[in-house]
């Protein structure tokens, strides 16, 4: 199944994120093939307030871990895990 982990950070974790950076990096290039796409969220003004991650785990709770184990969750105000069904991939419907 696919997941989206959506993270929020709070307005003043831009140094506890660039502390953490390398450490989230490691973590998830860790995930292998679990990982499908994984990006800031940006606000109007190009700053990051949130993460993104999109993975395949077999069930909710296995998503929710792969979140709640990232370095960035020492400082996030949030996680929020959806299962997802892509619809269209690459501009084609699947």
């Amino acid at each position: 199944m696919h997941f989206v982990l959506i993270y929020r950070f709070p307005a003043t974790a831009a140094p506890q994120r660039a502390a953490a950076r390398p450490a989230h990096g490691a973590y998830v290039d860790s995930l292998g093939e679990a990982l499908i796409e994984a990006g800031p969220l940006l606000d109007e003004n190009d700053t990051a307030i949130g993460t993104m991650l999109l993975v395949t785990a077999p069930d909710l709770e296995t998503a929710r871990r792969i979140g709640e184990n990232d370095p960035y969750a020492s400082f996030r105000t949030s996680l929020e895990v959806f299962a997802y069904t892509p619809v269209f991939v690459g501009g084609k419907r699947v």
